[in-house]
């Protein structure tokens, strides 16, 4: 309908929903690419540069640049990551670097300016959280070791895992995290 000389009107065509849904997606991607690039390059370890959410105070002016003198002190899982965007503070290391090559090589930009189709704000994610409330329930092999042709091998026991996120984290990260060997990582 609007060929390929405005394809700006021809997203304008799909509920807000659906165009803002885009743009989270690819947020969320950056985001995944660059955690897993901090968590390769420096570990768990707190450095220079990164960002963090502060304790001391609330709301957007809570996101600080850790200091050379205060790495030791900063927990690890308060270490954020933005969410790319035009009102987000990069961290001041080589990950931050990173951040806008990324996007750069994307030929990505946030602008406030631009349409709402086009851009975002931008926040922030924890990169390291916790579940809280884990429960292991073991359940019961009655049924598989009934079974005439199942061998030792092919009894599993069957389990329920239950637990809490913080909002915006992803359980199956969590599953994958429990379930795949350091081995298999490298």
């Amino acid at each position: 309908r609007y060929g390929s000389d405005n394809p700006l009107a021809a997203l304008k065509c799909l509920p807000f929903s659906i165009r803002s849904f885009w743009i989270n997606a690819y947020q969320s991607f950056v985001w995944n690419v660059m955690a897993s690039e901090r968590l390769k390059r420096f570990g768990t370890k707190v450095i220079k540069g990164d960002i963090y959410r502060s304790r001391e105070s609330e709301g957007q002016n809570n996101i600080k640049v850790v200091e050379d003198n205060e790495a030791s002190s900063i927990d690890i899982a308060d270490v954020v990551l933005p969410l790319p965007g035009f009102a987000v503070e990069y961290p001041k290391n080589e990950l931050g670097d990173a951040y806008h090559d990324f996007l750069k090589k994307e030929n990505v930009t946030f602008d406030c300016k631009a349409p709402p189709e086009a851009t975002a704000k931008g926040g922030y994610r924890n990169l390291i959280v916790f579940a809280r409330n884990l429960q292991l329930t073991s359940g019961s092999m009655d049924a598989a070791q009934e079974s005439p042709c199942a061998t030792r091998e092919d009894i599993v026991a069957d389990f329920t895992l239950k637990f809490d996120l913080p909002s915006g984290s992803y359980a199956t990260m969590l599953l994958r995290e429990l379930m795949v060997t350091t081995v298999a990582r490298e």
